[in-house]
């Protein structure tokens, strides 16, 4: 997949200095889109496209995996972000 190749070539860098956690933090996003689209994906999209699937009980479960997707999202990005912020701070980049 796109994410795997990424993955492979961000695993492949290699910093003569410390990353401020860069490639870590850059991996779990990656990891986290990766899950989101083999795992929640393909059950939002039985869910939503199965008529006999439409109930109130799996409206919740839409609901949840959305919010998680979300949350991840966001906890994953803000840490890579502070890690790119911490990058330039330390190396006094402009």
């Amino acid at each position: 997949s796109a994410i795997d190749e990424i993955k492979n070539k961000l695993n492949a860098l290699e910093f003569l200095a410390n990353d401020e956690g860069l490639k870590e933090n850059l991996n779990n996003l990656l990891n986290h889109y990766h899950k989101t689209f083999t795992e929640a994906y393909p059950r939002i999209f039985e869910i939503r496209f199965d008529s006999t699937k439409q109930t109130e009980e799996n409206v919740i479960v839409l609901s949840e995996i959305i919010r998680t997707i979300d949350a991840g999202e966001v906890a994953f990005g803000n840490k890579f972000v502070q890690s790119q912020k911490n990058f330039k701070s330390t190396y006094k980049l402009p």
